[in-house]
């Protein structure tokens, strides 16, 4: 066999096989608010997501001595979700721990991090 027409038989075989093709949607993540309030031991932390529906978001520490802990979880609806925590002690009090910072994941695998603001 000649190198052309190997080369005819090996595009061949390559044409014949058949290519899966994986999308990967990853999830947008926008953090619009990341606050705690110390007066109320609250946690209020929103923002937006794309694709609109059918994900969920998780909010942990970024970093601090508790770097990772969960803070909650919330729904993604109409494109936007919000998480409300009350009586968040312990090492849900970002000031405890040391935290300056909130890492948001989706369940599709989009990432965000944002400043907390702590308000009294």
């Amino acid at each position: 066999m000649n190198r052309k027409s190997f080369m005819i038989t090996l595009l061949a075989m390559l044409l014949a096989i058949p290519i899966l093709a994986q999308a990967t949607i990853e999830g947008n993540i926008v953090v619009r608010l990341a606050e705690f309030r110390t007066g109320r031991l609250q946690w209020r932390v929103s923002g937006t997501a794309t694709p609109s529906s059918n994900q969920s978001v998780t909010i942990t520490y970024d970093n601090g001595a508790a770097a990772g802990t969960v803070i909650g979880t919330a729904n993604v609806v109409n494109g936007a979700w919000t998480l409300d925590v009350r009586n968040a002690a312990g090492l849900l009090d970002p000031t405890a721990s040391g935290a300056t910072r909130i890492r948001v994941v989706s369940t599709l695998g989009g990432t965000a991090t944002a400043l907390i603001f702590i308000r009294k």
